[in-house]
């Protein structure tokens, strides 16, 4: 099963415990902590007075099926990651990567791994980026105009949008792109996106103008 955990990260420790999201059975699922390890996928664990064996996956918390368990990283980026292997001072991702990890605060060199649920002992506000902005549009009537936008967030989440014209919302408009009806010559106006996640500051693209000739 590779290098064991030091037995130090079991129960519950004074900070060094490693906290695990589990289903333990047909209970609850909940966050405890490891009892015994395995093999580099698999743990004993507890969650609250229920005991068993659980495996590792890379699944959201809500979503474990009985005998799954959860334990994520989080870098300097920050990007949280779900662990699915361990093996002394490394882990392995979901996604295939693998790391050195510790409690700490990530650095260069290692992830940080702690809380369960990607919830840390100094959590991370979540930001957001828009990395392609809306573009000005010129059709001849009655062509429509479609204004496109990409964004993302850190940690991922999910991503919401309220498209704007002329600083107005457009009803129903949410979507990350958004296509005008039939325009008519002479058609203006100013199109932006509000681009919001949970926890992070909602971010305004740039104005992209529709020009209807």
């Amino acid at each position: 099963m590779g290098r064991p955990l030091n037995k130090k990260h079991f129960g519950t420790g004074a900070g060094n415990d490693l906290k695990i999201r589990a289903k333990i059975g047909n209970n609850a699922e909940g966050v405890g902590q490891i009892v015994r390890q395995r093999g580099s996928k698999r743990f004993e664990v507890k969650v609250g007075a229920n005991t068993g064996v659980c495996t590792l996956v890379d699944k959201a918390a809500g979503t474990l099926l009985a005998g799954e368990m959860t334990l994520s990283t989080r870098n300097t980026t920050p990007t949280v990651k779900r662990v699915v292997k361990i093996s002394g001072h490394t882990v392995t991702h979901g996604d295939g990567t693998s790391a050195a990890w510790d409690f700490a605060a990530a650095t260069a060199g290692k992830v940080e791994m702690e809380e369960e649920a990607d919830t840390f002992s100094n959590p991370v506000t979540p930001v957001i980026t828009i990395t392609t902005q809306p573009t000005n549009k010129v059709v001849t009537a009655p062509a429509t105009a479609t204004f496109t936008v990409v964004a993302s967030v850190a940690p991922t989440a999910t991503l919401t949008y309220q498209w704007k014209k002329n600083g107005t919302n457009i009803s129903g408009a949410t979507s990350a792109s958004y296509t005008t009806p039939a325009t008519a010559q002479g058609d203006t106006g100013t199109f932006t996106v509000v681009v919001s996640s949970a926890g992070a500051t909602s971010v305004t693209s740039t104005g992209a103008t529709l020009t209807a000739n």
